[in-house]
């Protein structure tokens, strides 16, 4: 509470703390018995003309508190002779003290108090509960790009296939019409066709092979994503607490 802060402050010295402290302590609750306890820290600073001006809007404020009579001798002694002398300021002085807490902040402050307490009462009687959520399954997308590859090297593997049978047919037709006697222009077609049917095969395999490897890796993970798990850690459950626990079955 600031009220309490002004107070420590205060009583260790600190006034240009006390003064921040009852000014915040007056601008939350707007109480004029606080009023008092700023003149108070401004007189203790030797702010003479805002201990003054704090002061008469004490009496302002509460033109019939008990010590109005006293707060009216500081205003003219304050006017007529300055800031407080040592004697005056001293801390058993009545009139340099801050004046104690308004009774309704008390009183709010109290009410307060056993307010929280009621609700720590309250959580303390709720018994704990266990809240199972499941984990929600990951999409199963992993097994479409190694399908994908896969399916790349089975045309390749196709397309060389046939780039080879075509290489064959051409080959045994050379043999048939121009062995051995045949022009380089005939023969190179048939090594161009030899050539991509073996290339066709050789990539069409690596990439058979590489997708079936992504596969096994991916179902290989995918098995122990479904070992059943279970996590029980603490969570809140509106002003009682909680324990969640998540878990895949």
């Amino acid at each position: 509470m600031a009220y309490e802060e002004g107070v420590a402050h205060f009583e260790a010295g600190r006034f240009d703390e006390a003064l921040e402290a009852f000014t915040e302590a007056y601008n939350t609750s707007e109480k004029a018995d606080l009023l008092y306890n700023l003149a108070v820290c401004c007189e203790r600073l030797g702010h003479t003309d805002r201990a003054v001006a704090y002061y008469e809007l004490y009496l302002e404020e509460l033109p019939d508190a008990e010590d109005a009579d006293s707060v009216r001798g500081r205003i003219e002694a304050l006017s007529g002779g300055g800031a407080a002398t040592e004697e005056e300021a001293a801390p058993g002085s009545e009139a340099a003290q801050p004046g104690p807490e308004p009774a309704e902040a008390e009183a709010e402050r109290e009410a307060g108090a056993d307010e929280e307490i009621e609700v720590v009462e309250e959580v303390e009687e709720i018994e704990e509960d266990l809240i199972v959520e499941e984990v929600p399954e990951p999409e199963d997308e992993g097994i479409f790009w190694p399908g994908a590859v896969v399916g790349v090297g089975a045309l390749l593997l196709a397309g060389g296939t046939l780039t080879a049978i075509l290489a064959y047919n051409e080959y045994t037709g050379l043999e048939e019409t121009c062995s051995p006697d045949c022009t380089d222009d005939q023969v190179s077609s048939v090594r161009e066709l030899a050539v991509a049917s073996d290339v066709q095969l050789a990539l069409g395999g690596a990439a058979a092979f590489a997708g079936i490897i992504w596969w096994a890796v991916e179902a290989t993970a995918d098995s122990e994503r479904d070992i059943a798990a279970l996590r029980v850690a603490p969570a809140p459950l509106g002003s009682a607490g909680g324990v969640v626990a998540e878990g895949r079955f």
